[in-house]
């Protein structure tokens, strides 16, 4: 799958690698859960941590706000989502998380929405678990997309709401990079929708005062 956030299948091997690293990453996001956690807790706390990564992770989380089977290829624009197989045991996984870097061999500021790749896979997901994985959320620099399957939808729907989608803010040039993702990810919620899948951004809070280049593009 192609594009900003794209997934590859990691076959029938587990993404969790079983190196040192793997094993430490996973266990620092749920560090500090031992007085519970929430969902949103730890998208707060796979964002802290992986956010400014200059390669994309991915990984689960389930409904008690716990983080399993983190993977990742370790290479810019995809990343390795584990099979659904590997958390089949963990009660409650409904998402699946990754991180939109920014900077990196393109130099864009921001990382940008969710892609036509990212859900395509989240709704071959919700079909493949039978409505238990549903969610997909990406952290960027700007913000975190999320979006929710709310019935079967197929790959070939899916592809549709993409196109149009894209008919709507493909060619256009606008002010800054910053402006033209916020143009396809307003695309990209009213046409999926229409289909039954709810997309959703929420700002990412400065951090400072300190203003951000904002880099002009064309969404192509």
């Amino acid at each position: 799958m192609g594009g900003r956030g794209s997934y590859s299948y990691s076959g029938n091997r587990s993404a969790k690698d079983g190196s040192i690293l793997s094993a430490y990453a996973v266990a620092s996001l749920n560090k500090g859960t031992a007085g519970g956690t929430t969902v949103e807790s730890a998208i707060d706390r796979f964002r802290e941590q992986l956010m400014d990564n200059r390669y994309e992770h991915s990984a689960y989380i389930d409904d008690a706000g716990y983080v399993h089977a983190l993977g990742s290829t370790g290479k810019e624009g995809s990343t390795r989502v584990a099979p659904l197989s590997s958390v089949a045991h963990e009660k409650g996984v409904s998402t699946i998380i990754h991180n939109h870097p920014h900077g990196g061999s393109d130099g864009r500021k921001w990382g940008g929405p969710l892609s036509g790749g990212d859900l395509e896979y989240i709704a071959s997901a919700y079909n493949m678990s039978g409505g238990r994985v549903k969610r997909i959320v990406a952290t960027s620099n700007e913000g975190t997309y999320s979006a929710l399957v709310t019935k079967s939808v197929s790959g070939k729907a899916v592809r549709s709401a993409v196109k149009r989608a894209d008919a709507t803010v493909r060619g256009r040039k606008y002010q800054s990079e910053i402006a033209m993702w916020r143009a396809v990810n307003k695309a990209y919620t009213s046409e999926f929708a229409k289909i039954g899948i709810e997309i959703s951004y929420e700002k990412q809070p400065k951090k400072s005062g300190l203003l951000v280049t904002q880099k002009t593009g064309t969404y192509a």
